[in-house]
């Protein structure tokens, strides 16, 4: 079975209350490709195109 990673989903256009958590098959890399273990990260409705919540 493969691996689950913490995903953040948009399940749909322009809300922020569209994201949902998710766990999802971590990625296999392809042959000269590389996985990248990410850390930390943000979302800001601005730099998504999204409409912030009032």
């Amino acid at each position: 079975m493969r691996q689950l990673m913490k995903a953040v989903i948009l399940k749909g256009y322009r809300e922020m209350e569209k994201l949902e958590y998710a766990q999802v098959p971590k990625p296999i890399p392809q042959p000269g490709k590389v996985l990248i273990k990410l850390v930390a990260s943000s979302i800001l409705p601005k730099n998504c195109g999204l409409k912030p919540p009032l």
